[in-house]
């Protein structure tokens, strides 16, 4: 996962009325939606010629919590490579990397997610379903099998293509068991996900 940052090559779009400074090697196409930890956008790379997703995290550092999940997230994907996860293609900074506020992170396009799928009119047939279930337990058996604990899986969190290929997305409340001087095992908290769909070791703090 290579992180570049941008000097003068560089372009500028709006998105949701967010400055976009990227690359030239990508063209932004529309917008996707916008969150909590920034905004996200189709963009075309004329490198691959290819869509990809583009994801803004904004103000980086202006929260120490959001400046640790981001960091989390980025490490732990850096770490994990799998067909079932997302995959984080690179990373590029906006001018300097000694300076800098926001970040851009670039990963492959999935048209929709499971929340959007449940609420929708279309049933999903039993092969869809059991498709679905086999990639979510494969790719959680590769996390575990790292010693990663996912700690937000959730319909959100799972991204569905239009072939029903699945990626599980969003680590920044992970947390990780294997050793590594840049990782620290804290705690776990109980305030993790929607209720919904906390696990029991989350709401029992083991």
């Amino acid at each position: 996962m290579p992180v570049d940052s941008l000097k003068l090559d560089t372009s500028c779009y709006m998105v949701h009325g967010r400055k976009f400074e990227i690359s030239r090697q990508y063209s932004v196409v529309e917008p996707v939606g916008q969150g909590m930890l920034g905004v996200v956008c189709v963009a075309h790379d004329k490198v691959a010629d290819e869509k990809c997703a583009i994801k803004k995290i904004e103000c980086v550092f202006e929260h120490i919590t959001s400046a640790k999940r981001t960091l989390r997230e980025l490490r732990i994907l850096r770490h994990l490579q799998h067909e079932n996860l997302i995959n984080v293609r690179s990373i590029f900074l906006p001018g300097s990397k000694a300076v800098f506020e926001d970040i851009y992170v670039i990963s492959e396009i999935m048209e929709t997610d499971l929340a959007s799928i449940l609420k929708g009119t279309q049933m999903l047939s039993d092969e869809q379903n059991q498709y679905l279930l086999y990639q979510i337990l494969r790719g959680m058996k590769y996390v575990h099998s790292a010693a990663v604990i996912h700690r937000y899986l959730e319909p959100r969190n799972l991204l569905v293509n239009s072939r029903c290929d699945l990626r599980i997305c969003d680590f920044g409340l992970a947390q990780v068991g294997f050793k590594d001087k840049g990782f620290q095992t804290c705690p776990m908290t109980e305030y993790v996900s929607r209720c919904w769909y906390r696990a029991p070791e989350v709401l029992c703090s083991w």
